[in-house]
């Protein structure tokens, strides 16, 4: 092999690896979060969700944010999540709880 390209080559399986190690963290981070595990109950279990897509196979994180807020607008908590539906639908839902308050709201469900 090319000494060039098995540099290369290095490079790219180092890259990979580094990515799978990135992924497999936050999944880690993701699963031991208590608001994370908080709001993947709802989504089992919120009626409307539900409703929509009939059931859930597959439930993927995507993103957390968590807004502070200021003196007029109170702050949240928000999980972005891709879901896969019994009938091979998938779904973009994102999901908030306010600082005030002690449950979640779905905030945005769409078809993708």
């Amino acid at each position: 092999m090319n000494p060039k390209y098995h540099r290369h080559l290095k490079f790219v399986v180092l890259f990979v690896v580094c990515l799978v190690a990135a992924e497999l963290a936050l999944n880690l981070w993701h699963e031991r979060d208590p608001d994370a595990k908080n709001s993947r109950e709802y989504l089992a279990e919120e009626p409307a969700i539900l409703a929509k897509m009939g059931g859930i196979n597959q439930v993927e994180f995507k993103q957390k944010l968590v807004y502070q807020g200021t003196p007029n607008d109170p702050g949240y908590i928000q999980f972005t999540y891709y879901l896969s539906s019994v009938h091979d639908e998938n779904y973009l839902v994102r999901v908030r709880k306010y600082n005030d308050e002690t449950s979640y709201q779905v905030h945005e469900l769409r078809k993708l």
